[in-house]
């Protein structure tokens, strides 16, 4: 059963399971037809659940399914029955993929296998395909291999959205496009990006005319599969890496339908200069997707743990039938920051004489002291989920550890976990005025938390006119530019810093 704490509606899950009676009777198991069609599921209610083989191989009963939940409950085991061996398939041609998904690629031997609206999709110098952690993958090259859809209306995605990808790097090059919509070497067609940035980080960024908000993950290494899912509406937007929340910000926009093309495994279909040529990514990308609406973490853990852990099975028939129980993490200890405070949370899949859980804090991950305790609940067979809230932090990296204890007073150390307790700093930028301007440019801007933004101004051909500190107070601030009396008519490219990264770039004219 799987296990999540929110429903999950029109749910495509990946079911993964290995099992002697799913070879084939030809070869000794049960499963009649060569294609797997003899397999049927149901759900607790007796209603069939809709599901689309992905991979079958008759000789080693291992099998792949796409099976479509209407809702996948929270908070309960979400069981299923598999039903197979019958000598007179039902052939049915289910639809998996719902309209929440704009396009999906599953990258398995062919470019469209398994896969739905590729929009008149070319494949650029032919990308091969590599083993994956899921089957099959396509390999870029990083020098002259991508994928190109045409713009389409579906593509353009407005205030709500997600990019999901499975990839591993097999060298950074900075700025290497993973899902880019956008073609022209002078990104006035870019609406949304998640790509590599130059300090081996993602950066993920959508775009509205001149305005552009930008997200940058947590630092990635080459050779590991990372699945990521990068989604945004008007509450924010969130990084998801490998099921876990990797950063987020209240930031958001709309994107605008600019009518460029999608580019898979580069930024752009126009060579952006003879060094970048059109931004190449230098690795492999697996079970891609663009979405047309945004999702949680839920979706996230799930979608990443139905590739990553092994699904249970038990007969329940000699001949003709199993239970299979999805994958879950049920002990899952977890910490991250929230509202200025650590909220540390974890399962239970059951417990024996628990008194509780102390909950231990440290600045160094070696001398920890106890900050809490949460009571447990004694003696029971039922999932449990357990949180703890301290404000009680120090800036930087903070580490935590759980002891559990018994009523006897026998325990059993959990963790550490680490969580990053740095400020994230939110810069908003409301507005920027006179324009054009003349002797004078100002910024209206809002900040969570007092700190230094430095300012640029280009010109066209690329050099810098200005570069200035600005210190900026927790609530709204208006800056005055300084040094641009003596600048001449023109456009320029204002871009801003804050402490980490450029998170605003834009142009201003001076008449």
């Amino acid at each position: 059963g799987s296990y999540q704490q929110s429903d999950l509606y029109n749910f495509v899950y990946l079911l993964n399971v290995t099992d002697n009676d799913f070879i084939s009777t030809a070869n000794g198991g049960k499963i009649i037809q060569n294609d797997a069609s003899d397999i049927i599921f149901y759900n607790v209610n007796n209603i069939r659940i809709k599901h689309k083989v992905k991979k079958y191989n008759s000789f080693t009963g291992e099998i792949s399914i796409w099976l479509l939940f209407d809702t996948l409950k929270a908070n309960q085991y979400n069981n299923l029955e598999m039903y197979f061996g019958s000598s007179n398939p039902a052939l049915f041609n289910d639809t998996i993929w719902n309209n929440d998904y704009a396009t999906f690629w599953s990258f398995d031997n062919y470019y469209n296998n398994n896969s739905i609206n590729q929009y008149n999709q070319s494949e650029i110098n032919e990308p091969l395909f590599n083993s994956s952690i899921n089957n099959k993958a396509v390999a870029f090259n990083g020098n002259s291999q991508y994928i190109h859809l045409n713009d389409d209306n579906n593509l353009s995605l407005g205030a709500n959205g997600t990019l999901i990808s499975w990839f591993s790097i097999n060298t950074f090059k900075d700025y290497g496009g993973i899902i880019h919509k956008g073609d022209k070497k002078n990104f006035s067609d870019e609406e949304y990006s998640l790509q590599l940035w130059n300090d081996s980080s993602l950066l993920f960024a959508i775009f509205n005319n001149n305005t552009s908000k930008k997200l940058y993950s947590s630092k990635l290494e080459a050779n590991i599969w990372y699945y990521v899912v990068a989604t945004w509406d008007v509450s924010g937007m969130k990084i998801y890496i490998n099921g876990e929340l990797d950063v987020e910000s209240n930031q958001t926009l709309a994107t605008q339908n600019k009518n460029g093309g999608v580019n898979i495994g580069a930024q752009l279909d126009q060579n952006f200069n003879n060094t970048l040529n059109k931004i190449y990514f230098d690795g492999l990308l697996d079970e891609t997707a663009i979405m047309k609406s945004s999702v949680n973490q839920d979706f996230a853990s799930v979608s990443f743990a139905m590739i990553t852990k092994s699904s249970e099975i038990q007969t329940i028939s000699e001949t003709k039938s199993k239970i299979i129980t999805l994958p879950v993490e049920l002990t899952d200890l977890k910490g991250k920051l929230e509202n200025n405070n650590v909220i540390i949370s974890w399962f239970t899949l059951s417990e024996i004489s628990n008194s509780g859980f102390y909950i231990h804090q440290s600045t160094d991950g070696i001398n920890y002291s106890e900050i809490g305790f949460v009571n447990g609940h004694g003696t029971v067979n039922d999932i449990n989920y357990y949180s703890f809230s301290s404000p009680n932090k120090s800036d930087g990296i903070n580490y935590y550890k759980l002891m559990q204890v018994d009523i006897d007073g026998k325990f059993k150390f959990y963790g550490p976990i680490s969580v990053n307790c740095k400020i994230n700093y939110n810069v908003d930028i409301k507005t920027i005025y006179p324009d054009p301007f003349i002797n004078e440019l100002n910024i209206d801007l809002t900040s969570n938390a007092a700190t230094n933004l430095k300012i640029k101004l280009i010109d066209i051909n690329g050099r810098e006119l200005t570069n200035d500190l600005y210190y900026i107070k927790n609530g709204f601030n208006t800056i005055n530019l300084k040094n641009i009396s003596n600048l001449g008519k023109g456009i320029y490219n204002l871009t801003i810093y804050d402490e980490t990264s450029m998170f605003f770039s834009g142009k201003v004219i001076k008449k």
